[in-house]
């Protein structure tokens, strides 16, 4: 990403938008308890269960809290991960 003349990130596209090391999961309203309409999961380097793994831990549980899906996906998009670095998302 650049701005103004300087290098905010460099990568791949998979590393800039966290499609390598994050999911995020929308919920349908009304939310369960102490849940709010994005729920997002973020792997650690060291991490080794795969981001498939934790995926579905997560959605499992959502559903056992009676959770109901909207929509999942894998990182966040290319827009957003410009605007929250540039600081103005």
């Amino acid at each position: 990403f650049m701005d103004a003349g300087r290098c905010l990130r460099a990568g791949s596209m998979s590393r800039l938008t966290g499609r390598d090391r994050e999911i995020r999961i929308r919920l349908e309203a009304p939310f369960p308890e102490g849940r709010a309409e994005w729920v997002v999961l973020g792997l650690e380097p060291g991490d080794t269960g795969g981001l498939g793994r934790a995926t579905t831990a997560l959605l499992s549980t959502l559903i056992a809290e009676g959770a109901v899906i909207a929509e999942v996906r894998r990182g966040d998009s290319l827009e957003r991960r410009f605007l929250v670095d540039a600081g103005v998302a």
